[in-house]
């Protein structure tokens, strides 16, 4: 895939960036990093952006009563840590930034570029903070409700460790929960950060969004198809009602340049629909 440069990547609001690994990945712009609502939404096709229809052909829908339940965090030093490297970043990439459109006013388009890679590279952390400190009150919010009853089974805390990053086309975090008859159920969960919103992918059928039964079905199928035996449990489980979707939204408050996450929405999305 060839990878394209600034000027042109920059009309989208998007660009490619080789990854330490050696992959490639579509990033924001520097000027829309950490404000996803202005952000055009593009398709990947055939190596081309091609731009996105808002329109979803199977939309989410919450079971009744069970949209943003207030989840209160406790502190600790995890979630500390994590919203005072989020505000490093932030200023970090705030900075490349304002670095950048004096250089690109002085004519210096080498500086002007290094700058947006410096700023590219600074938000994409800024996100991963805000990813995980979704990710960590997704954890505590089972650790609370099931105890010692709830294990995480994806991502494979053997593997990788609770709380490292799921894969792309898949779920955020699946539990394994034995109810009080011994029977196991599945928590599957989406964790959001800030202001990050559901999101969406094609389907055979259609665009599903995020917390959608299609969504569902299509993400369960795609891990089964990667190897990943979880995803015909769910396949299966969903099938017989023993499936709980939730989305855990945190927000960060970022008051006087210092990000605290207090609490969090818990929202069940319904899957018989």
């Amino acid at each position: 895939m060839q990878v394209r440069p600034p000027m042109i990547a920059s009309r989208y609001s998007y660009r490619w960036v080789m990854e330490e690994g050696g992959n490639l990945r579509l990033d924001r712009n520097p000027g829309y990093a950490g404000e996803p609502e202005n952000l055009p939404q593009y398709d990947v096709v055939k190596g081309k952006l091609e731009p996105r229809s808002d329109q979803v052909d199977f939309p989410a829908s919450y079971k009744e009563g069970s949209k943003d339940v207030p989840f209160n965090l406790e502190e600790s030093e995890r979630y500390t840590g994590l919203a005072e490297e989020r505000d490093e970043w932030i200023d970090r990439r705030d900075q490349a930034i304002k670095e950048q459109k004096e250089a690109e006013a002085a004519g210096n388009e080498e500086l002007a570029n290094q700058k947006q890679n410096e700023a590219a590279k600074a938000g994409y952390q800024v996100n991963e903070r805000s990813r995980k400190v979704a990710e960590e009150a997704s954890s505590e919010y089972m650790q609370k409700t099931y105890g010692e009853n709830a294990e995480v089974v994806y991502p494979d805390p053997s593997k990788q460790g609770l709380g490292e990053k799921s894969q792309s086309g898949d779920f955020d975090q699946v539990w394994k929960v034995k109810g009080e008859d011994g029977k196991d159920k599945f928590v599957v969960i989406e964790s959001k950060g800030g202001t990050s919103t559901l999101g969406s992918r094609k389907t055979s059928t259609g665009r599903a969004e995020q917390g959608s039964s299609r969504y569902f079905e299509d993400v369960a199928k795609n891990m089964y198809f990667k190897g990943e035996d979880i995803g015909e449990e769910l396949l299966n489980a969903s099938k017989s009602g023993d499936v709980q979707y939730l989305k855990v939204q945190v927000p960060i408050d970022a008051k006087n340049g210092t990000s605290t996450a207090r609490n969090a929405k818990i929202s069940e999305f319904n899957l018989q629909k």
